[in-house]
């Protein structure tokens, strides 16, 4: 009988064990994609600075500076707690609106700081999941700066990148990615998932690029073209600091971008699988894409362009 027991308590120790060390690679990873995410910073700035003028390139790296640290303040103080606060839509019976979260605001409450049930273990991977989302809203922050790119002054922008860390990012995050968004599939009433299914979005093509690359869209064209770019109604092609920041800038993106799209298998106990094919279709999307878009310049130009490689890379990765 005693032997009965005592194995019986090694074998609840040894799932115990291999429970926390599942969080803990879990946690691992999201910290790990965190730091890549928050490299694909460096990788705008240097291809934005390659691609603009040499007087532009301080308010451009200004911005970029600005994009990581206007959005770390306003990420912890309200923008994850709007993101993924508690919201009653999701559940049976609930009567939230499924628009906006209502509380874990500057890091703060039981999901953050531990509760009589919470373990180390617990705590740690809700830390590591802030950081990582919180490389996603600088990201889609940091669209618009090479949009607007010499055609905005670094005041207006400070107050565009204020605006999207803080309400817009979070809000479109919570409508889709929230367990209770209403837009969410993930909600415990499945009898309020739009079309039966909800809104899926893995990487962030709605939330971070399709808003991103829209508010670069509006503010092009409520700023219109950098000042010389038509001259007498013609285009003018403007002098471009280097190719050399452009290239290393796209490089060091695409290699952020495997953090983009694998880690958001967020687990990686659970879905290996989805975290591998994330990031090798992200590596064959990017090289088809730059091949492609150099072939089609050289039948049009009969030469080779550096920056459609470039851009070629980055639509593909974005594809994914």
């Amino acid at each position: 009988m005693e032997n009965i027991e005592s194995s019986s308590a090694t074998a609840e120790s040894n799932l115990l064990l291999i429970n926390q060390l599942q969080v803990a690679l879990d946690c691992f990873w999201l910290l790990f994609g965190a730091v890549l995410v928050f490299l694909m910073q460096a990788g705008f700035a240097l291809l934005e600075v390659g691609c603009v003028q040499k007087q532009g390139v301080q308010t451009i790296l200004l911005k970029n500076a600005f994009d990581g640290s206007i959005g770390a303040l306003m990420w912890w103080l309200i923008g994850y707690g709007i993101a993924f606060g508690y919201d009653e839509y999701g559940k049976k019976g609930g009567d939230g609106t499924g628009f906006v979260g209502e509380d874990k605001f500057a890091l703060s409450g039981d999901y953050f700081r531990g509760s009589a049930s919470g373990t180390a273990p617990d705590l740690a991977t809700h830390w590591a999941q802030w950081l990582f989302t919180w490389g996603f809203c600088a990201a889609s922050t940091t669209i618009v700066s090479g949009a607007v790119a010499e055609r905005t002054s670094f005041r207006v922008y400070s107050a565009y990148a204020f605006s999207i860390t803080s309400f817009i990012f979070p809000l479109a995050a919570h409508w889709v990615w929230s367990s209770s968004g209403f837009l969410s599939p993930f909600l415990e009433d499945t009898d309020k998932l739009v079309s039966g299914c909800g809104v899926i979005d893995f990487a962030g093509s709605l939330t971070v690029h399709c808003l991103g690359g829209t508010a670069a869209f509006v503010t092009c064209v409520m700023v219109g073209p950098r000042i010389g770019r038509y001259v007498n109604g013609e285009v003018c092609n403007l002098p471009q600091n280097s190719w050399e920041f452009q290239t290393v800038g796209t490089l060091l993106l695409w290699v952020g971008w495997f953090g983009f799209n694998g880690v958001s298998a967020q687990h990686l106990t659970e879905e290996p699988l989805a975290a591998a094919r994330a990031m090798c279709n992200s590596a064959i999307a990017a090289g088809t894409a730059c091949i492609t878009t150099v072939v089609l310049g050289v039948l049009r130009t009969r030469s080779v362009d550096v920056s459609l490689a470039n851009n070629g890379a980055l639509a593909g990765l974005v594809s994914i």
